[in-house]
């Protein structure tokens, strides 16, 4: 599982590390993609891969392989958490919210109840 979470942090660090401007990088994305994968990892976590960069104005970059396209449905799991607090702490440096806010403030279904321990996060 800790080279799993190696590899899983890897790519995490390579896609926020892209630069926009410089389109020479994604071809060097794309090959680490496509060769460096498979030779160091033969594991299915890694062989099965489809990954979409993109900016508001649109997609900039995109990758598929044959064991998975972009279309491609999985169950997706904990692999979220990651985008979730980069969106999370990006608002909190846009001051739009703060860590000491309760989650009931922007989920109106979260619960209120001071008797459940939810409440409180």
């Amino acid at each position: 599982k800790a080279q799993h979470l190696h590899h899983v942090l890897l790519m995490a660090v390579i896609i926020m590390s892209v630069s926009v401007a410089l389109a020479d990088r994604f071809s060097a994305l794309s090959h680490w993609l496509e060769g460096g994968v498979k030779k160091s990892n033969p594991t299915p976590y890694l062989s099965n891969i489809s990954l979409t960069l993109g900016t508001a104005n649109g997609r900039i970059y995109s990758y598929e392989n044959a064991n998975m396209s972009l279309n491609t449905k999985r169950l997706l799991g904990s692999g979220s958490k990651w985008a979730a607090a980069t969106a999370l702490l990006s608002m909190i440096d846009a001051a739009n919210a703060s860590l000491d806010d309760p989650i009931s403030k922007y989920l109106s279904w979260w619960s209120r109840d001071e008797r459940d321990s939810r409440s409180r996060a």
